[in-house]
């Protein structure tokens, strides 16, 4: 049974959702995963419940990118809109495709953004306007954890987000967004596996910061920044 103050963080991604839940504040943490499309399986696994939900946007369900400054652009409007043309530019499809959004920093800075399929984001809302669920957030899980582990990170750091089907880097220059990556993560590959691959594949002098995100990952190395919310130290399998 769950109530209007339970809470739902859902981890969403192309192949699967891992869900966490819990009933009342400083209760442990129920986990679920399922593997399958982002709206069955979140329609799946929250079916009949109520609460407070925060959606983690995972790689390939949100494509980060920087942008780079432009002094023609005056609203966040305007930001968006550009940063859809770039993602049509990018990865295709029509600017209409995508639902993107843009952190507006100081004037002259580089502008973090993030694009979410059209069609994903609608069926969103649509689906959860027929459940008793309330949206807290749903964010690009690069963002988020860049939020949560800002203070951790150095002002030239390279942050690495390893999750069960791919990985998301991200560059940091004086502490500002410089470049955000999605690489790939081969089906099998253990975690210094997928380490070694990334750091070959982007070049870096140095290994990243190292963040997690695979639930198969059952113990997190004394390297790592720590998980991607604190849920995942404290869960039991549902």
């Amino acid at each position: 049974m769950s109530f209007p103050w339970t809470e739902h963080i859902a981890l969403v991604s192309p192949h699967e959702t891992t869900l966490f839940t819990r009933e009342r504040p400083y209760a442990r943490w129920r986990r679920q995963r399922r593997a399958g499309l982002p709206l069955p399986t979140l329609a799946e696994l929250l079916d009949g419940e109520r609460g407070r939900l925060t959606l983690l946007l995972g790689a390939g369900l949100a494509l980060p990118l920087v942008l780079p400054w432009q002094g023609g652009l005056e609203s966040r409007e305007e930001w968006n809109a550009y940063a859809a043309l770039t993602l049509a530019e990018r990865f295709g499809r029509s600017a209409d495709a995508w639902r993107a959004s843009c952190s507006l920093g100081a004037y002259g800075e580089a502008c973090p953004a993030a694009g979410v399929d059209a069609a994903f984001w609608d069926g969103l809302q649509t689906w959860l306007a027929g459940t008793r669920l309330k949206l807290v957030s749903a964010k690009p899980l690069l963002s988020a954890v860049a939020d949560r582990y800002a203070r951790q990170l150095a002002p030239g750091a390279a942050l690495l987000i390893v999750e069960a089907h791919a990985m998301q880097m991200l560059n940091l220059k004086d502490g500002r967004w410089q470049q955000a990556l999605v690489l790939p993560r081969a089906a099998g590959d253990t975690l210094a596996q997928s380490l070694f691959n990334a750091v070959m594949l982007t070049g870096l002098a140095d290994e990243p910061a190292l963040v997690l995100a695979d639930p198969r990952e059952a113990v997190l190395p004394a390297s790592a920044l720590g998980w991607v919310h604190p849920c995942w130290s404290d869960a039991d399998e549902a």
